[in-house]
């Protein structure tokens, strides 16, 4: 996967309203992306391509650049797309750590991510470490992902988890939706559907967590399991994923102030060869 980023702001140095991306020879639609308060944007595409720029903003002419010929980098995304733990009392666990630069996980788990995932860690000495809710629209997806996903509240009944996972078209039409969250003391609950208004649970053995892998075609979703025991089912959901172009995530984590941890995370694993 390549990525493609840029700063677009109007006159008065606040961001323009959106960025289109088109195809340069066709005018087919790629995509369209809403920048960050900065202007900043990013956009991730899975093949070679000839693309077209427009900046639209409210009171002014749009503005067109190109063409500019995106080659996809070998090395693709990997690391944390999404990231939600909390560290409270004498824990602190560096690999979520985005500081952390000299740990052996760093390169793997943040190098490719650090302007493009939604990565909160928080770790309190005493008292409640919680990282309050933040969603991000990531302007990348490929269906040869395959997503490493943890959810888990694994301490006291008061240590909690929510993170939310959405695929997404090019007009943000939601196509498919996951999500992961603290159910009972000790036990998350993962649930899928069209969106997260219509969400179906997977059902679950013993004092469950999330943990496991999440799978892509043209045709569907798949999840694994990789616990032997106190797991959420895995399930199989049909979906047309041909138009998917980004996704969104979200969560949110508290841990009590009981030396433990909670939250969850998602993470792209390298491709294998």
């Amino acid at each position: 996967m390549g990525m493609i980023t840029g700063t677009a702001k109007r006159f008065d140095n606040t961001a323009i309203d959106n960025v289109t991306l088109f195809e340069w020879f066709t005018g087919r639609l790629i995509t369209r992306i809403n920048p960050n308060s900065d202007g900043s944007w990013s956009f991730g595409y899975q093949a070679d391509m000839a693309v077209g720029v427009t900046y639209i903003a409210a009171g002014c002419e749009p503005i067109t650049h190109g063409p500019y010929q995106l080659i996809v980098n070998d090395t693709g995304l990997r690391g944390f797309l999404l990231l939600s733990i909390s560290d409270s009392g004498t824990k602190y666990s560096p690999q979520y750590d985005k500081t952390a630069t000299d740990h052996v996980d760093w390169i793997g788990n943040f190098a490719l991510m650090l302007d493009v995932g939604l990565l909160n860690y928080k770790t309190a000495v005493a008292g409640v470490a919680e990282n309050l809710w933040q969603s991000k629209i990531i302007n990348a997806f490929d269906l040869s992902w395959v997503l490493e996903l943890y959810g888990g509240n694994r301490g006291w009944r008061y240590d909690k988890h929510k993170w939310t996972f959405e695929i997404l078209d090019a007009f943000d039409n939601v196509l498919f939706a996951l999500q992961s969250e603290y159910w009972t003391s000790l036990t998350s609950q993962l649930s899928y559907g069209e969106n997260l208004d219509s969400l179906v649970a997977t059902g679950s053995s013993g004092s469950a967590e999330t943990k496991g892998l999440l799978k892509f075609s043209n045709t569907g979703v798949t999840y694994e399991t990789t616990q032997t025991a106190n797991f959420n089912m895995p399930f199989s959901y049909d979906v047309d994923l041909s138009q998917a172009v980004k996704v969104r995530v979200g969560g949110e984590s508290l841990s009590s102030g009981a030396s433990v941890t909670a939250g969850g995370y998602i993470l792209i694993l390298p491709k294998t060869v």
